[in-house]
């Protein structure tokens, strides 16, 4: 069910979007999905979503946060043998949130790298691509 939040749709974006999609992944170029675009990475490849976090996904973590929005508001687990993880050597990150949609199932193609905590999937990764990567989350500054 589509709500307010939602905004409006823009089908031939979507439609373009979609296509530049598959044949990038076809073609296994690299591909990075930041907050809108994770969500949509997720939903191509079969996974689904939450389309209001306060309404289905109710939770003390703030995901709309208040200015300023560089402040950290909450943190996130990174998952062990992700390559987030091999990257940074750590198993957790402070990070700002500003959003009113999540994956809810993750695609069957796709693996978690790091979730909030109250469980949503924040960012995640492709394994069987060289650089298929997405993110929700932006790593607070400091």
């Amino acid at each position: 069910m589509r709500t307010k939040q939602c905004g409006e749709t823009c089908t031939q974006r979507d439609n373009m979007e979609t296509e530049l999609f598959r044949l990038a992944y076809e073609k296994d170029k690299s591909i990075l999905g930041i907050c809108r675009g994770i969500q949509f990475i997720n939903a191509v490849m079969g996974g689904t979503l939450y389309r209001d976090l306060q309404t289905e996904h109710p939770t003390y973590t703030v995901h709309h946060q208040p200015h300023p929005y560089d402040k950290p508001i909450h943190s996130v687990k990174i998952m062990k043998n992700s390559p987030l993880h091999k990257l940074l050597n750590t198993d957790a990150l402070e990070v700002t949130s500003l959003h009113h949609q999540a994956v809810k199932d993750i695609a069957p193609n796709l693996e978690c790298m790091a979730v909030s905590e109250d469980g949503l999937m924040r960012r995640c990764f492709a394994p069987d691509k060289k650089n298929l990567y997405g993110r929700e989350i932006a790593v607070a500054p400091g």
